[in-house]
């Protein structure tokens, strides 16, 4: 998860004791409590999630009043867009395509495979068959010179 820094920086106005201006924020949505009086005028929150804020600030006059309505500022984190939902809804369908192409690789090797058995069987079945025919066709040749050969012997009888 994606965190955030921040920093905020905010003036109160005095014009006759601006060194006396103390300054107390609050981080709606983050904080639980407002800040220790402060004379620094910078508010730095580190590690933010994303999420909506108001960040509320208020100062205190060299006289110790404190203004009652403190100045708010509405801040939104938005997520990185590879954390948001339309990016999940892409992973999704990338993930199941990849499912998808990976069953049919699977498919098409199987079905290869299948056509490569069903081919050596036909391969060994007519080799099977021209073996038979070469030995029944040497068997001929043999009985009819064998036959040649008697008669030629007959004849030289």
């Amino acid at each position: 998860m994606i965190r955030i820094d921040i920093e905020i920086k905010y003036v109160g106005v005095h014009y006759s004791r601006p060194e006396r201006i103390n300054y107390s924020y609050f981080l709606e949505g983050y904080d639980t409590e407002w800040s220790d009086e402060t004379k620094t005028r910078i508010a730095r929150y580190t590690n933010l999630p994303t999420g909506e804020y108001i960040f509320k600030v208020k100062a205190q006059n060299a006289d110790g009043y404190w203004n009652e309505n403190p100045i708010e500022l509405a801040i939104t984190i938005h997520p990185p867009f590879w954390n948001t939902w339309w990016a999940y809804f892409i992973y999704a369908i990338l993930f199941v395509s990849g499912l998808s192409t990976l069953r049919q690789i699977e498919l098409n090797r199987r079905k290869k495979k299948e056509e490569q058995k069903l081919l050596e069987a036909e391969n060994k079945r007519k080799g099977e068959e021209l073996e038979e025919k070469l030995a029944s066709f040497s068997f001929q040749c043999f009985q009819k010179k064998f036959l040649n050969c008697k008669i030629l012997i007959l004849l030289f009888i």
